[in-house]
């Protein structure tokens, strides 16, 4: 019935149009004749579902079992009526093929190919896979030990050496990385690794004998190394044994790499403990002191040149010792004898040194430290030392520091000949015939004909230089500063160096204790270590200037805690210590017996001190 909705009998596509359907099934031949795409005659069915609120949703079901879409939208059943485009039947496909057990197989074994080829990569990788190497490489590139033990403690690292070396160096690596980083796990880890190393160093030193002595110096060495830098125990615990170690091998233990370096390092500890100790060392035995280089003589640097004669420094203050409890005559007269001979030597490397660096220094203008103002710089300091290279910078303040010991000596065994005050550091000149000589100088005053001879012969053809020579230090202060005006250098090239670092903090610590009774030069050098100290760990040679802090006052120069106008301690004030040594009685002595002077020096036999005239002159 047309007009009667539900009742027509017609397809969905003519009741749309608004036109009679021939009712032809199963489609409508006046659609076929028009173009049109019959829809066919289906009609679904429509449930009102009334739920208690009052509300109505309704479903759609098709005739048979499964449910089936609503009427078709009025916009849907107008783009339905539009005319088609002609399009190319698709062909009709094939039905899916079943893959049998034989695919199966090939499909799993290309998956198992592929898997190989390009392994699956988890989302969040883990670094405790890493952390070894991570500590190693950066314990090698911020600890200073990584150059004061070059070759051997790379060497140890790589497992080159021994096991016991390579856990030692372990426990080194993650023990530095876990401090630095504030890692509580690595830490743990690394002193794990040293008790470790520890336990199996105190099981293999039962069987120790000279044969295989060597081979346990260098692992008591990393763990003074571990010792100073990760657990900060300033103590000498672990240097008696290592003594007994290198007196067990004997000097021709040690004439073939990588022992030869390892020597050399440990022969720099055991110096600085004779030295704290004020107690004669058996490295100043001649022996020790030419058969490890015997093999290759050209293998021993001018560092450890300068080493050889340090060697006698603590003999020297065992016998002053012995001298100030008994009037020994002979013992004075020997131990001056011997004094003069060690500056002889000692001048002789100065000059060495100055025919195969020539040209090697120059002077710049200074970098105040800290928050220090330029104007407020102490006078002599304005200026600073630059080298061509650190290693040469490190050998001239090691000179400076052995020459400090010898005229301190020369002070104590010949006090009448010291009648003439320091001169003012602004008074400093790089030579001779650098300005000239004011009439109240400290030279005018010694215008004795020995002054005269070193002034026209010697002095006069020196190379121009502003670095002392030999002979033109008048007083302590000069070599003190001498030492402070190349230590702005020393720590800004410190990082970049390759070099064998030996003792390269003890001269400026020396140049401390000379400058001491002046603030600003106290001050200068004390904010110059404690910016160095942010950046690298001190080495040994710094806590091994240290003593015990005694209440808010130190015996030897009275430099309270308020010194600094602040409450942190600084490098020369960690871990309850200070600048002094722990081995001197009060109110004696400075470190190692070091007193600031306060006069010049020796005006008697001058030019036999020079230690002759210089090798590269004609």
């Amino acid at each position: 019935m047309v007009g009667v909705p539900g009742r027509s009998s017609g397809c969905h596509t003519c009741r749309a149009r608004h036109i009679k359907c021939d009712e032809r099934k199963p489609t409508c031949r006046r659609c076929e004749k028009s173009g049109y795409t019959c829809q066919g005659y289906e009609k679904p069915i429509h449930f009102l579902i009334h739920t208690a609120a009052g509300q109505s949703s309704s479903s759609t079901s098709s005739a048979g079992a499964t449910p089936s879409p609503s009427p078709v939208p009025l916009a849907t059943r107008s783009k339905a009526l539009a005319k088609p485009r002609p399009q190319p039947q698709p062909q009709p496909q094939p039905p899916p093929r079943r893959r049998d057990a034989q695919d199966q197989r090939v499909a799993t074994r290309r998956k198992q190919q592929f898997a190989y080829y390009f392994p699956a990569v988890p989302q969040e990788l883990g670094l405790d896979g890493f952390v070894d190497d991570m500590a190693f490489s950066f314990t090698f590139s911020n600890l200073v030990y990584s150059s004061f033990g070059r070759p051997w403690l790379q060497l140890a690292a790589k497992g080159a050496v021994d096991d016991m070396s390579l856990s030692a160096c372990k426990a080194l690596a993650l023990g530095f990385f876990g401090n630095s980083q504030r890692q509580k796990k690595v830490q743990d880890r690394g002193a794990g690794e040293y008790g470790v190393s520890l336990r199996l160093l105190i099981e293999e030193l039962s069987k120790v004998d000279q044969e295989n002595a060597g081979k346990y110096i260098i692992p008591v060495m990393v763990m003074l190394m571990y010792s100073f830098s990760v657990a900060k125990k300033a103590d000498f615990s672990h240097h008696d044994g290592l003594k007994q170690l290198v007196l067990l091998c004997g000097p021709e233990k040690f004439q073939h790499q990588p022992w030869l370096s390892a020597f050399e390092a440990t022969r720099d500890l055991l110096i600085s403990k004779a030295l704290l100790e004020r107690k004669r060392t058996f490295l100043e035995e001649f022996r020790w002191r030419t058969t490890p280089w015997a093999l290759d003589p050209a293998a021993k640097s001018p560092s450890n040149e300068l080493m050889d004669i340090l060697s006698e420094v603590p003999g020297f203050l065992e016998d002053e010792a012995t001298l100030k409890t008994t009037d020994d005559t002979p013992l004075r007269i020997g131990l001056l004898t011997r004094v003069e001979k060690c500056l002889q030597n000692l001048y002789h490397w100065r000059w060495r040194w100055e025919s195969k660096n020539p040209n090697a220094v120059f002077e710049v203008t200074a970098k105040p430290p800290g928050d220090m103002k330029m104007s407020e710089v102490p006078p002599g300091l304005q200026t600073s030392l630059r080298y061509q290279k650190w290693l040469q910078a490190n050998e001239i303040c090691l000179y400076n520091a052995v020459l400090l010991w010898i005229l301190r000596f020369l002070a104590e065994l010949r006090p009448t000949a010291f009648p003439y005050p320091s001169p003012s550091p602004s008074s400093q000149r790089s030579s001779p015939a650098a300005s000239p000589q004011s009439a109240d100088s400290p030279q005018s005053l010694q215008s004795s004909d020995e002054y005269t001879y070193l002034q026209d012969h010697i002095l006069a053809n020196m190379p121009r230089t502003p670095l002392l020579l030999p002979g033109q230090a008048r007083s302590l202060r000069q070599p003190a500063m001498e030492i402070c005006r190349s230590f702005e250098y020393l720590l800004e090239t410190f990082a970049k160096s390759n070099d064998i670092a030996l003792s390269w903090l003890m001269p400026i610590s020396l140049a401390y204790y000379v400058l001491q009774d002046d603030r600003d030069y106290a001050r200068w050098v004390r904010k110059k270590v404690d910016g160095f100290e942010g950046k690298v760990e001190p080495p040994f040679s710094c806590f091994a200037l240290k003593m015990r802090y005694r209440d808010d006052e130190c015996g030897n120069c009275q430099l309270k805690r308020s010194f600094r106008n602040t409450s942190k301690p600084g490098p020369w004030e960690r871990d309850g210590l200070c600048l002094h040594d722990r081995f001197l009685t009060p109110h004696r002595s400075g470190m190692f017996g070091f007193s600031p002077p306060s006069k010049g020096l020796p005006r008697a036999s001058t030019f036999r001190y020079l230690g002759g005239a210089p090798e590269h002159q004609p």
